[in-house]
C-alpha cells in the first residue's frame, strides 16, 4: 500500500519504522501533547510543501546538553554505535576510540560513557560542569578530543568531573526522544562557540562575538558588561527590513535574552521597537495565547525560565513541559500549524562529553580567531579560535506544520545532515516567505565567511535501520543558502512504501 493511502489510523504507516521500531514510534507519539498528536494524525498533504508556505519562524534555545548525552543511544544516528569514531593517536589510550577518555584518577586508566538512571536515582538533577572558554578548548585538545578528564578534573574536582560522561536513555527523557522520533533529527550539528552560554547566544541573535573587539567585545564569557557591546543584531536588521519580531519572556528569563546587554537596547526609547519587543516581559503563557489566536510575528524568540531551561542541575523533564506547551499551542490552531516552523536548539554542551570533534578553522581565518588578549568580562583568550563548539541537540529540529510532520521525514531521517551552526542565522530568515528584503538586510550582519563556505551540505539517507547510519558525507562548500538546501531536501524526501 502506498504510504499516503493509509490516513485513517492515528499511527499511520508513515509513523512506523517496521518491526520493533514500530512499537517505539507509537510509544513516542503518545508522549507528545494532544494537539500535536492530532495534527500528526492528519492525512498527508496533497502536494509537497513549499518555502512560501511558511509565515512564522519560532526559535527556542534551551541550555547545556550535548548530543551524545541526550541521543547517544538513539537509533540511526551518529551516537555510541559510531563505527567511525575518532581513534586516539597517542597517550595512555592510544589505539582506542575517544569513548575511552584517558582518566589518570581511575584505576582502569579511562572513563567510559555511563547511564544516568533516573528511574532508580535522582539523576534528572546532575551538577553543571564547567563550560568556560579555556576548559572547552582544553577538552578538545586541538582536535584530538581526548582531554576531557584532565580539563574537568581541574575545573570541577574529583566529585563532579565524572558527570561529563553521563548520558540518558529513552525512559529518562521520553519527550525529547519523542520529538526526535516524530519530527526530524540532525546528528552533525555543532554549537557556534567553543565556550559558554552567552557567547553562543550572541552568535544565535547577532551572528558574532566580536572577536577583534571592534564593538565592545570579544564576548567570551557570561559576565554582563553593562552595555559595552554595540554591534548590530538580527533584531535590528529585521526592523530595517520591516519584518515583525518579538522576544517572549517572563520576569525570569534566566539571563538568556542577550539583547538586554547591548548598548542600543539599553538606551532605546520605551516606545521603540527595540525596547517593546526585546526589553519588556509578558505574562507567562502569552506565546501560547498568540499562537492559538494566529497572532504571532514573523520571527519569535522564546526564553525559558531558569527551572525550565534544562540547564543542569535543572530537570530535563521541566524543560520538556515548557517545550510541549509551545508546540501544543501551535498545533491547537491548524492554520498556524500549517505555516509555522519551530526550531529547537541548545546553546552548548555544558561540560558534557560528545565524541565528534568539531572542525577547527585554519590558523588566521578571518573572523574566527580572537585577537584581543582578554575579554571585557575578564576571560583570557589565549588567541584561540571562536568555534564551532561541540555537538548539541539542535539536531532535534522540531519543525511543525506540513514540512516534516507528514511523512516527508517522519521516519526517513536526515543522517549526517548539515553542520548548520546556531550562529549562522542569516540562513533561517530565508525560510520566511517574501524574504528578499530580509535576506539582504541580514547579509550585512558580520557572520564569518568561513562558517558559510565550510558548511556540510544536507544529505538524505535511505530508511535508517536500528543501529545503522549512512556513510559520513564529505566536507565541502555549501551549495547555496539554507533555503536552497531545504528545497533540495524536500525534493529528495518522498513517501516510501514500507515492507
Amino acid at each position: 500500500m502506498a504510504e499516503n493511502e493509509n490516513t485513517s489510523s492515528t499511527f499511520t504507516r508513515r509513523r512506523l519504522l517496521g518491526g520493533s521500531a514500530a512499537v517505539a514510534a507509537a510509544t513516542a507519539a503518545l508522549t507528545l501533547p494532544a494537539n500535536v498528536r492530532k495534527a500528526l494524525a492528519e492525512p498527508l498533504p496533497s502536494k509537497q510543501p513549499r518555502l512560501s508556505d511558511i509565515k512564522h519562524v519560532v526559535l527556542l534555545m534551551q541550555e547545556n546538553r550535548s548530543f551524545d548525552h541526550y541521543f547517544g543511544t538513539f537509533p540511526g544516528v551518529r551516537g555510541f554505535a559510531d563505527r567511525n569514531a575518532l581513534t586516539q593517536a597517542s597517550g595512555t589510550q592510544a589505539g582506542k576510540s575517544v569513548f575511552y577518555q584517558p582518566d589518570p584518577y581511575n584505576t582502569s586508566g579511562y572513563l567510559l560513557p555511563w547511564h544516568l538512571d533516573t528511574l532508580t536515582t535522582g539523576a534528572q538533577a546532575i551538577p553543571s560542569t564547567s563550560h568556560a572558554w579555556l576548559v572547552q578548548h582544553g577538552a578538545l585538545n586541538n582536535g584530538a578530543n581526548n582531554n576531557w578528564v584532565p580539563a574537568h578534573y581541574a575545573a570541577d574536582g574529583k566529585t563532579n568531573y565524572q558527570y561529563i560522561m553521563g548520558y540518558y536513555e529513552e525512559q529518562d527523557i521520553p519527550f525529547q526522544r519523542a520529538l526526535a522520533s516524530a519530527f526530524t533529527i540532525l546528528d552533525n550539528h555543532f554549537c557556534s562557540v567553543l565556550g559558554p552560554t552567552h557567547p553562543n547566544r550572541y552568535m544565535w541573535m547577532t551572528g558574532t562575538v566580536d572577536p577583534t573587539g571592534a564593538n565592545g567585545g570579544p564576548a567570551l564569557d557570561n559576565n554582563v558588561t553593562n552595555g559595552s557591546y554595540s554591534w548590530k543584531t538580527y533584531a535590528e536588521s529585521l526592523d530595517e527590513a520591516g519584518v515583525s519580531w518579538k522576544c517572549y519572556q517572563g520576569a525570569d528569563n534566566y539571563g538568556t535574552n542577550v539583547l538586554e546587554y547591548f548598548k542600543q537596547f539599553q538606551n532605546a526609547p520605551t516606545t521603540s521597537s527595540l525596547y517593546q519587543n526585546a526589553m519588556t516581559t509578558q505574562p507567562y503563557g502569552q506565546f501560547e495565547i498568540d499562537a492559538m489566536n494566529d497572532n504571532l510575528p514573523a520571527v519569535s524568540w522564546l526564553f525559558p525560565t531558569s527551572t525550565q531551561s534544562e540547564h543542569p542541575n535543572y530537570l530535563p523533564n521541566a524543560g520538556a513541559a515548557y517545550v510541549a506547551s509551545k508546540i501544543d499551542a501551535i498545533a491547537a490552531n491548524p492554520e498556524v500549524w500549517a505555516k509555522t516552523v519551530f526550531i529547537l536548539t541548545y546553546d552548548e554542551n555544558d561540560g558534557i562529553f560528545d565524541h565528534v570533534a568539531p572542525i577547527i578553522p585554519p590558523a588566521g581565518t578571518e573572523g574566527e580567531f580572537v585577537t584581543v588578549a582578554k575579554s571585557p568580562g575578564g576571560t583570557t583568550s589565549d588567541g584561540y579560535w571562536v568555534g564551532p563548539g561541540f555537538r548539541v541537540p539542535r539536531p532535534v529540529r522540531a519543525v511543525t506544520g506540513d514540512w516534516i510532520a507528514h511523512g516527508w521525514t517522519a521516519w526517513q531521517r536526515v543522517s549526517g545532515a548539515a553542520a548548520d551552526w546556531s550562529g549562522v542565522s542569516p540562513r533561517w530568515p530565508d525560510l520566511i516567505a517574501g524574504s528578499r528584503a530580509l535576506h539582504a538586510a541580514l547579509a550585512a550582519v558580520p557572520v564569518p565567511r568561513w562558517r558559510v563556505t565550510q558548511d556540510i551540505p544536507w544529505t538524505v539517507g535511505d530508511q535508517v535501520a536500528w543501529g545503522e547510519r549512512d556513510p559520513e558525507p564529505a566536507l565541502g562548500p555549501a551549495a547555496g543558502s539554507i533555503a536552497g538546501q531545504v528545497r533540495r531536501l524536500l525534493a529528495a524526501l518522498r513517501p516510501v512504501d514500507l515492507p
